[in-house]
Formats: C-alpha cells, sequence, structure tokens
C-alpha cells in the first residue's frame, strides 16, 4: 500500500471527473480524468501493472472535446477489458453518450458514440460482465430527471447495441446504476 502520494498527471492543470477500474487481482489499476484547459478539453489516463507502485506515461482516451463530463470506469476482473464512459454536448444542440474501451488495460483505446440525441443526457454508467466481452452503460434522459436510456456490447465495445429505454419520462430518474455478473 502506497504511504504517499503519487503525481499522475502534469502540474498546474485543472482536473475533473476522476474515475479508477482495478482487476480482481489489485494489480492492474487505470485511473482515469478530463483535463481543463483553455478551448477543448481532453481526457486522459494511465495504468499501473504492479498495484500502484508505478505508473504508465498518460495516454490521451479523447482530445478536444468541448465540453463532457460523469465520467466513469469500470475493469473486467480477469482479462484486461476496461471501459470508459462519459456524456459529450460538444456539438450544438447534440448530446451523446460516449464509451472508450481498452482490451490493455488502458494503454490503448477505442471510441465509440453509443447514443447521439436532441434530448440531454447524463450521468452514464457502466458495468462489464466477468466474461470479459460483455458491458452495459445506462444514464439518464431529459433534465433534470426523466427516463433511464441502457445500450449493451458483447464484443469488448466494438459495437453498441441501439438505445433501449428502461422506465418512462414520468418518472424520476437521476442516477441509474448497472451491474453484471
Amino acid at each position: 500500500i502506497p504511504t504517499s502520494g503519487t503525481a499522475l498527471s502534469g502540474a498546474s492543470v485543472e482536473l475533473s471527473y476522476f474515475s479508477i477500474g482495478i482487476d480482481a487481482t489489485g494489480t492492474n489499476i487505470v485511473a482515469a480524468w478530463e483535463v481543463n484547459v483553455a478551448g477543448p478539453n481532453n481526457m486522459q489516463s494511465v495504468r499501473s501493472s504492479n498495484g500502484g507502485s508505478t505508473w504508465s506515461p498518460t495516454v490521451s482516451v479523447l482530445a478536444n472535446t468541448q465540453s463532457s463530463g460523469g465520467i466513469t470506469m469500470v475493469t473486467a476482473p480477469t482479462n484486461g477489458l476496461t471501459v470508459l464512459s462519459w456524456y459529450d454536448n460538444s456539438a450544438a444542440g447534440v448530446f451523446a453518450i460516449k464509451a472508450a474501451s481498452s482490451t490493455d488495460y488502458g494503454l490503448s483505446w477505442t471510441t465509440s458514440t453509443v447514443n447521439d440525441t436532441t434530448i440531454q443526457v447524463a450521468d452514464p454508467r457502466v458495468a462489464v460482465a466477468q466474461d470479459g466481452k460483455s458491458a452495459q452503460l445506462v444514464w439518464r434522459i431529459g433534465n433534470p430527471s426523466g427516463s433511464v436510456g441502457t445500450s449493451s456490447t458483447t464484443d469488448a465495445g466494438t459495437a453498441w447495441s441501439s438505445q433501449s429505454t428502461l422506465s418512462g419520462s414520468a418518472t424520476d430518474a437521476v442516477a441509474p446504476i448497472v451491474a453484471l455478473s
């Protein structure tokens, strides 16, 4: 267990929306965050393959997004699949749920747009199944509350299913949660 802090990002930058994923052994750890800079923001990650004793260089997950947030991440228990999700409203009038997947504990990422809509979306949450290939995303549709949307993948995040709605618009869905076995 580390007894002192380790700087994972560059100094003098504003960071937000931190998330962390850990495999079942506690050996492989992936950390991700958003870097807030003047103009477009960036999402970055680092990886440790020795329980946090040392860390990889910073990897760019997504560059030049105008507005994003609500980052959540989870790592599969055994095989390296890590899925990072967030909402993005960088295109005028378009809200999107996006995901990035990595099969090497965050050394490289593939990004996908899971859902595009003109209705506000937020609060994405992701779960990865033990098979290391399947993942499920849920998110809030509407502001300040509304219904819950969902999408899934069975190929480690290469393709995501079309959005399904889990609850009607008359509900008060604020922060959905998902779990897979």
